[in-house]
């Protein structure tokens, strides 16, 4: 929905786009482009003629026929200069046509004999003597002057230069006009040629003070008096926006540009009206710059004794001005730099009754003004002077515009019968610069803003005073002097209803109320009007910042109105006018069906608009209040943060942004504090009156506020004090909307520094609870919550241990979270407790959503994250919640970053173990088993992972190196960083480490942990890989104790839990292997080594029988030495030390053994060294009956 400011920017949007628009000569040339203007419409009006002094109508009087006078204008001062031979005469006119109104300056009479130019520019920094404002220029007919100048209240002053130093020679012949610019350079026409005119210090090869001629030739130059050759030079004009200088002859028009730092001026074009192909008539007169600010498109306009108007450009894009104009913008062309001078189009003069029936040859025009978009003609028609004046249609241009017509340039032209003159000259306005004003020249937009436009006419008999009528102006003579309906209606026709709406309101005049309801304007039109009249009055300042950098010696950050105090006034002026109005006439500030009209719905209404008038004047009334307070003092007194805002504010954001209006609040908080009371108390009092939409009695509250804290301050008594401070509290939380985030930060710390933390904190939960839809602000507050909370040391000692209660600053501050439910306020008071290491004191009682807190860290890549984990688990111990811990450790040993080694990882997972265990003694539900399960699972192969990085870390590097070469695998570092930094599966570490890395007993154990069904051959290829391994080691050691000790620890692990794993008739089968192929007589070696493990005689004989019977290799050998010899020794031997066993005698059925000793001894009987075995196993025979016998008994 469009917002009430948003109505005023579009306006000026739509007037920005059309002052930017190129309206042009309709390319049909027979339709009438020039409008004549009807009595009642004329576009100037004489206010005032004032005949000369009588002092110079004396001295013309009294002088000879033959005497030399001139009459021109003074730029900058508005006065008039009087030439009579050589006196020059300096009237101010404002001060009527006595002598005191005239000044006086005689150049040198004994020398020269008549002036012949005058000039006035603005001077050099720091050039002249006591600071002359102006250099006054005189050229006599023997050497040209420089004088100081300066126009002071009390009159003239003269800063007279030494006439040897500041004075130079010239051609003495005909001397052009003399010009100036913004940087006091001067320009003038010497004998035809262009020259600028230095005064500097004086050098070795140089005068102070000289002619540099700019257009002649380098030889030309030199030889400049002798030479006859001419430019013939006559008019010369400067456009200072673009730092461009114009000069032309008769015939010719020669274009420069005025680089910066004093170079000299730089040709860029040439334009000859002697061209075939040029379509200008007749003769050059004068040139007439056209700033940038008045057109961006034209630069240059030339005027012709035929009266024709040549528009001139010096920049076209490489495609052709067609192209350029319809694809540049205006923005973007004002900082073209110049390349060339073109001539884009020629308006022929106006055809008025006056002229009609004259030849061109007979009325030439000898003289032309212009004046940011008013253009004078003089010429003489016979024995009479005619004035022709041309002045922009802008409102049939406007109209074409809202329309989206073509837009086609018009002009209203009247023709004035005068006497003559001697020249026309604008008054200057110091307020309305047109090189710094961007829309001076359009005067359908600017007579909302600026006065009205005057002239000066100079006669002979003395001056006349002109002003421009503007369109607002010719509807206030219409309406007071009740004019026809017919008369108004073609003047409404010219400009349209919404732009007669937009005057009549601009007005606010009786009439104005009378107009809008006879002629029975509809809603919608009025709210045009109305929005266009605000917008237009606004426009000013609307987008303008507040301030400007204007620095002094003492401060140069020191800030002023950027925007003279005067307009601010006319425009608060205009504002009340227009808002007076309303107010007596109250359809103006109400809705559609207030008025009568049913069929509109807009989203803002006339009561929308007129409280924007409202405000907006109030705004504007509280920056000049300011003023009068020393604004640029109360600036240095505010936070920096809101001095920035101030800096950078517009007098639009006073009405949009609520942070900048806060902030301009603080410069009032700063003359409160400055200032003594009876001077609050007026500030109260004008804020009230002259600005109480900007300033509401919330403001007076919090003002109110400010002295009971002031009155904190200067009592000792604990007791006022504390009541004093409990009153401010009060009346702060009571204006709390209005308060900035650096006001509550000033407060907060006022407070603090009386150690009233809870008052503090009760404000800022004001505040934030205030700031609940703005998220940015209520974060702000809850920082400064943090921040006294810190202060207050809550988060080293935040809970009374013995009470087992928090202290009341940190249960504010718990409850402020909780009103608000916001979590992230209070994870962020938690932060603070983290970084002190006291955060265990809110486990009980449990602050508020601590445990969400705790258990947030669900990127554990970071120490603090782990960290709050670590914390959480500690919590969860706490309140006696174990699975919980168990799972918090689990999570942070598998998840944490890669800066968690491994040894630390397994620390976490024995303590999950430890948490689920002490689970299961609580409650033996099916998770908690699951979950204990699962972890002692990861802890086993977690531990795996550890052997596989001692063994790799310990591994030699030759050994290593031929693994890295064969398996492609990355240097020893790089896969021990891979280890230590994340924990693996297992079937990952067998394929990715052990494997590779032939870490067989490693492989062993992970198929134990991973309790997968693995082929009896992948198991049993594991172990001749371990045997190998050992008996690789009991070679170089020569000692079979290696094949023992890896026999032992595999046993310790697996057996008997996991029979998989750790195959009895594989081992043995491969230990016999080993000790027949080495010729080892370790008697009974694999039987003893297996018992020191732990292994059932029962379970040693099934195995050995089985491998009897199946007579596997070696024991398929019955030679002597063989693996049948060693089987039924380890047979008899297991067999004997199982009878005499006590503890494991009934693990073997004694009767199943008969049988089976039965057939070892057939067995035997057939063997060389048989008859020893036969012997051993009728012994063992023998007692078996014995053991059986005793067994029954």
């Amino acid at each position: 929905m469009t917002t009430r400011e948003e109505i005023v920017s579009s306006k000026v949007n739509i007037d920005n786009r059309f002052l930017n628009l190129l309206f042009r000569q309709s390319a049909d040339r027979n339709q009438d482009r020039y409008k004549e203007v009807i009595p009642e419409t004329l576009p100037f009006k004489q206010i005032k003629e004032t005949p000369l002094p009588t002092r110079l109508r004396e001295i013309l009087e009294s002088s000879q026929r033959n005497i030399h006078v001139d009459l021109g204008c003074l730029p900058y001062i508005n006065s008039v200069y009087f030439i009579v031979n050589d006196n020059l005469f300096i009237w101010d006119y404002e001060k009527g046509n006595g002598d005191s109104a005239i000044a006086h300056i005689d150049v040198h009479p004994l020398q020269d004999q008549y002036i012949k130019r005058v000039g006035l520019v603005k001077s050099r920094p720091d050039r002249f003597i006591d600071n002359a404002q102006y250099v006054l220029v005189i050229a006599t007919d023997k050497a040209i002057y420089v004088f100081g100048f300066s126009s002071t209240p009390q009159g003239v002053v003269f800063h007279d230069m030494s006439s040897e130093r500041y004075r130079t020679d010239y051609s003495k012949k005909d001397i052009g006009p003399i010009i100036g610019t913004e940087e006091g350079r001067i320009f003038l026409i010497d004998a035809g040629e262009l020259c600028e005119l230095l005064y500097e210090d004086e050098g070795w090869f140089s005068k102070a003070c000289r002619l540099q001629d700019i257009s002649a030739s380098s030889f030309n130059q030199y030889f400049r008096w002798a030479n006859p050759y001419s430019s013939g030079f006559k008019s010369i004009t400067i456009d200072d926006t673009r730092r461009m200088l114009y000069a032309c002859s008769s015939t010719h028009i020669e274009a420069y540009y005025i680089p910066k730092g004093g170079a000299s001026p730089r040709a860029i074009g040439k334009y000859s009206i002697s061209d075939d192909k040029s379509i200008l008539k007749g003769e050059f007169v004068s040139l007439h710059s056209m700033l940038n600010t008045d057109s961006p498109y034209f630069w240059l306009i030339a005027t012709t004794s035929t009266g024709q108007r040549g528009y001139f450009t010096c920049y076209i894009g490489n495609r052709g001005y067609n192209w350029w104009l319809s694809t540049e913008s205006a923005t973007t062309l004002k900082t073209k730099e110049p390349i060339g001078l073109y001539l884009l189009e020629v308006h022929d003069p106006p055809q008025t009754s006056l002229s009609q029936g004259f030849q061109p040859n007979k009325s030439e025009f000898y003289k032309f003004r212009y004046f940011h978009g008013i253009f004078f003609a003089l010429r003489r028609v016979g024995s009479s002077y005619m004035l022709t004046t041309t002045i922009p249609n802008h409102g049939s241009m406007f109209r074409r515009f809202i329309q989206n017509q073509e837009p086609l340039f018009s002009e209203h032209s009247h023709t004035y019968n005068i006497p003559n003159i001697f020249d026309i000259q604008e008054i200057y306005q110091n307020l309305y610069d047109p090189k710094k004003s961007d829309e001076y020249s359009n005067e359908l937009i600017n007579q909302f803003d600026y006065p009205p436009r005057k002239f000066i006419l100079y006669t002979l008999n003395g001056i006349l005073i002109w002003v421009k009528q503007r369109p607002v102006d010719h509807l206030y003579n219409m309406l007071k002097r009740n004019m026809s309906r017919d008369l108004l209606k073609s003047f409404i026709d010219n400009y349209g209803p919404e732009q007669i709406s937009t005057m009549a309101l601009l007005l606010a005049e009786p009439e104005s109320h009378a107009f809008i309801q006879n002629f029975g304007v509809s809603y919608n039109t009025l709210f045009e009007g109305f929005s266009f009249c605000l917008s237009r009055i606004l426009r000013p300042i609307w987008r303008q910042k507040i301030l400007k950098l204007n620095p002094d010696n003492t401060n140069p950050d020191r800030r002023d109105s950027s925007v003279p105090e005067q307009i601010l006034r006319d425009t608060t002026m205009r504002l009340a006018k227009l808002r007076g109005f309303c107010d007596r006439h109250p359809m103006y500030k109400s809705s559609p069906h207030i008025i009568g009209d049913t069929t509109t719905t807009p989203s803002v209404t006339l009561s929308s608009l007129y409280d924007l008038l409202v405000n907006l004047s109030d705004a504007i009334e509280f920056v000049l209040l300011m003023i009068e307070y020393n604004l640029s003092e109360t600036i240095a007194s505010i936070s920096k943060g809101s001095q920035q805002i101030v800096f950078h504010s517009t007098f639009e954001q006073l009405i949009t942004s609520q942070q900048v209006r806060s902030s301009w609040h603080d410069l009032v908080l700063a003359i409160i504090r400055r200032e003594s009371g009876p001077r609050v108390d007026n500030l109260s009092r004008n804020l009230e009156r002259r600005c109480p939409t900007f300033c509401n009695a919330a403001e007076t509250k919090m003002y109110q506020g400010y002295e009971a804290l002031q009155k904190a301050k200067k009592n000792d008594d604990e007791h006022t004090t504390r009541e004093a401070l409990r009153n401010s509290l009060k009346l702060f939380c009571e204006c709390i909307d209005i308060l900035t985030y650096g006001t509550l930060n000033n407060l907060c710390l006022e407070y603090n520094n009386f150690g009233f933390y809870e008052g503090s904190i009760e404000l800022l939960l004001k505040a934030a609870q205030s700031f609940d839809l703005a998220p940015e602000k209520r974060n702000s507050i809850l920082d400064l919550v943090i921040d006294t909370l810190r202060d207050a040391g809550v988060f080293v000692d935040g809970v009374q241990r013995n009470a087992q209660s928090y202290n009341p600053v940190l249960q504010k501050a718990l409850n402020l979270g909780t009103s608000l439910n916001d979590k992230t306020f209070l994870f962020a008071v938690y932060d603070e407790f983290l970084k002190a290491d006291s955060i265990p004191q809110l486990f009980t009682p449990p602050a508020p959503y601590l445990e969400d807190y705790l258990d947030s860290s669900g990127d554990l890549m970071s120490p603090i994250s782990r960290k709050k984990m670590d914390l959480y688990c500690d919590f969860c111990i706490t309140h006696n919640q174990f699975l919980k811990a168990a799972i918090v450790k689990e999570h942070i040993a598998k998840n944490s970053g890669n800066d968690v080694g491994l040894q630390d990882r397994l620390h976490y997972l024995s303590h999950a173990v430890g948490q689920a265990e002490s689970a299961k003694e609580i409650s033996e539900t099916t998770e908690v088993i699951e979950t204990l399960n699962r972890i002692r699972k990861e802890l086993k192969i977690a531990k795996i992972q550890y052997e596989i990085f001692i063994a790799i870390d310990n591994m030699n590097n030759v050994k290593y190196n031929n693994i890295m070469a064969s398996t492609g695998k990355p240097d020893k570092s790089h896969v021990l960083t891979l280890l230590n930094q994340q924990l693996f599966d297992g079937e990952t570490l067998l394929r990715e480490f052990a494997i590779p890395f032939d870490l067989v007993e490693s492989e062993l154990s992970i198929v134990h942990a991973i309790e997968v069904n693995p082929r009896r051959i992948d198991i049993d290829n594991i172990w001749a890989k371990i045997i190998r391994k050992a008996s690789q080691r009991a070679i170089e050691t020569g000692s079979i104790q290696p094949i023992a000790d890896i026999i032992l620890e595999s046993a310790r692990k697996f057996y008997p839990h996991d029979l998989r794993v750790f195959p009895l008739s594989t081992i043995v089968r491969l230990v016999a292997t080993y000790l027949i192929d080495n010729r080892i007589n370790e008697p009974y070696f694999i039987t003893r080594i297996l018992r020191q493990a732990n292994v059932a005689y029962g379970d040693l004989f099934n195995t050995y029988h089985q491998l009897y019977t199946n007579r596997v290799e070696p024991f398929n050998n019955s030679q002597p030495g063989g693996g049948m010899e060693l089987l039924f020794n380890e047979l008899a031997y297991v067999l004997n030390q199982w009878i005499k066993s006590a503890d494991e005698r009934y693990d073997i059925v004694s009767r199943s053994i008969h049988g089976y000793i039965s057939e070892y001894l057939t067995t035997v009987s057939h063997f060389a060294y048989g008859q020893d075995l036969a012997h051993e196993f009728l012994e063992i025979q023998r007692k078996l009956e014995a053991f059986s016998t005793n067994m029954f008994e």
